[in-house]
């Protein structure tokens, strides 16, 4: 571009012109502050399932639940990932906690949801979020 108004013109003239004018430095801009993480009863819980690599040929899948409001955490190692576990492992959170479960957030993965199961009889969750 400057190339076009005086081919003599070249980038470093450009800037110790601007360095000499104090106009080489952007104005800095002003940071948001971060937004205050939302206040939790105890109770509402995260499950989510991860894959652990094959340690002397097995594999296994961690089950983690942690409770947003107290950080309090509760994992087991199981051989599978499927309904049952996650129905075992939800009844293990039930007898850890000190307090109600009120709420559980997991992710979308067959072994939470019920899409596969056509009766609701012996569901342990009525609503889906």
């Amino acid at each position: 571009m400057l190339y076009v108004y005086n081919p003599q013109i070249t980038r470093s003239s450009v800037y110790r012109t601007f360095c000499r004018n104090s106009v080489n430095k952007l104005p800095e801009h002003e940071k948001q502050n971060a937004k205050k993480f939302k206040e939790y009863e105890p109770g509402y819980l995260h499950i989510d399932v991860t894959y652990l690599p094959k340690f002397e040929g097995n594999s296994s899948y961690l089950f983690v639940a942690i409770d947003r409001a107290t950080r309090c955490l509760f994992y087991q190692l199981y051989d599978a990932k499927n309904s049952e576990n996650a129905e075992d492992f939800l009844y293990k959170c039930l007898d850890f906690f000190p307090f109600k479960i009120t709420h559980v957030l997991t992710d979308n993965g067959l072994e939470f949801t019920n899409r596969l199961i056509k009766s609701k009889k012996g569901m342990l969750c009525q609503k889906t979020i």
